[in-house]
């Protein structure tokens, strides 16, 4: 199906979502791998109520320390062994849903699925649920270099809010915006909860908690900017990085 990705990925994801015709979609990265017993575990949780299903997430590149603040900024939250259970939301770009439900979604699909958390929080207001399957694993690939990670996660962060807001009034939008200085210090403290939480070694999370503050620092400047501007050029820029990851960049 061909897809113009200048304005980012999620119009290539409503074309796939529009075109396919299993009754459950899974989206996923080439740079994910879903590991052994994945697939069955991600059906059967289907058979339930569930309007979508997700993973537990580990490191595919665990040598880089940027590539651990990567994954605790995107995927804390998910970190395997995880436990199954009903979720606010799932991990993006890596989970499953019914397709009816997206469909029901209509023109709003293609937006709301650039951020995957705003659509996630858009089907709990229309009352459907979401589950973590912690039987189904996948391995993900993260940014390991900080000359990608950076523009990644300002940008990644200007989307964010720019669909987040999309329906505040100015005000609100600006309020936001005054405040996002904060938001890194409540991030933090969840993330590094969440590492403890999965297991990892308490050596870890000390070299990675400076790494993680700058990454959380970037992506709070980049939502302010989304609150206040739009998402301007920034979903353009995520579909070069996410389709070539770690290449450097004149």
């Amino acid at each position: 199906v061909e897809t113009d990705l200048s304005a980012g990925s999620g119009v290539a994801r409503a074309a796939a979502v529009r075109e396919a015709a299993a009754p459950i979609i899974v989206f996923g990265e080439d740079h994910c791998f879903p590991q052994a017993g994945w697939a069955d575990a991600i059906v059967r949780a289907h058979d339930a109520e569930w309007a979508a299903v997700g993973p537990v997430v580990t490191n595919a590149n665990p040598d880089s320390t940027v590539s651990w603040a990567d994954l605790l900024m995107g995927y804390g939250p998910w970190l395997a062994p995880g436990k199954s259970a009903e979720r606010d939301h799932l991990p993006g770009h890596n989970s499953s849903y019914k397709t009816s439900v997206l469909l029901e979604l209509g023109d709003e699909l293609q937006d709301l699925i650039e951020a995957e958390t705003a659509l996630q929080w858009r089907l709990r207001e229309g009352g459907s649920r979401l589950y973590q399957e912690s039987a189904a694993r996948v391995a993900h690939t993260n940014f390991d270099r900080w000359s990608t990670w950076i523009p990644v996660s300002f940008n990644a962060g200007r989307v964010f809010a720019a669909t987040r807001s999309r329906s505040w009034s100015r005000a609100r939008r600006l309020a936001f915006a005054a405040a996002s200085p904060l938001v890194p210090l409540v991030r933090m403290w969840r993330h590094v909860r969440q590492g403890v939480a999965a297991g990892l070694p308490v050596s870890l999370i000390a070299r990675v908690t400076p790494v993680l503050v700058a990454g959380l620092v970037v992506d709070a400047a980049g939502q302010a900017v989304g609150c206040v501007a739009g998402a301007g050029h920034a979903r353009a820029r995520l579909v070069e990085w996410d389709f070539h990851r770690n290449l450097p960049r004149g």
